[in-house]
């Protein structure tokens, strides 16, 4: 026994409305997937404001692959605030550049350097005297407000990277 046409649409179509609104992963999701960083994981700010005289910036972080500068590997965490990792002696450093060839601009990394010092940015009275950022070495006259401070970027000396991979299906 056939049934007509119209009411095969309409048990098509009640199959797949009882298919989607059903489903326990559309309703019960953990939570919705936005990068691989959680947003939960904490920024370079964060580590600022918790640095004391003994407490220093930890040995990883994650954080997103901005490009090069210079000597230097450029990431940033959700903030857009900046960290520099020293990779290279100088431009002649092939070996160095071999390491890194493979990140890739936006994608995630968990990043391992040790702290080196930090870039620190003019201030408004300096401006006239040396318009340049300078960079002032971990220990060498290095304050903690300096340190502390959101202008300053830190720099640190790059070991490793991992990239980051899902470890969850995306449905």
């Amino acid at each position: 026994m056939e049934l007509p046409k119209k009411n095969k649409f309409l048990a098509l179509l009640l199959i797949l409305f009882l298919e989607i609104f059903t489903s326990p992963s559309i309703f019960f999701a953990k939570e919705k997937f936005d990068s691989l960083i959680s947003k939960k994981e904490k920024r370079i700010i964060e580590y600022k404001n918790e640095l004391s005289g003994t407490v220093n910036f930890p040995e990883t972080m994650k954080l997103f692959y901005k490009g090069k500068k210079d000597d230097f590997l450029v990431f940033y965490d959700w903030n857009r605030h900046e960290a520099y990792y020293i990779y290279r002696r100088n431009k002649f450093d092939y070996e160095a550049e071999e390491k890194v060839v493979s990140l890739i601009e936006g994608c995630a990394y968990e990043i391992s350097g040790k702290f080196s010092g930090m870039i620190i940015s003019v201030k408004k009275g300096e401006e006239k005297i040396n318009p340049f950022p300078k960079f002032i070495r971990n220990g060498e006259f290095l304050s903690l407000e300096e340190k502390k401070n959101k202008e300053n970027i830190p720099v640190f000396i790059f070991q490793s990277f991992r990239t980051m991979e899902l470890d969850e299906l995306i449905y």
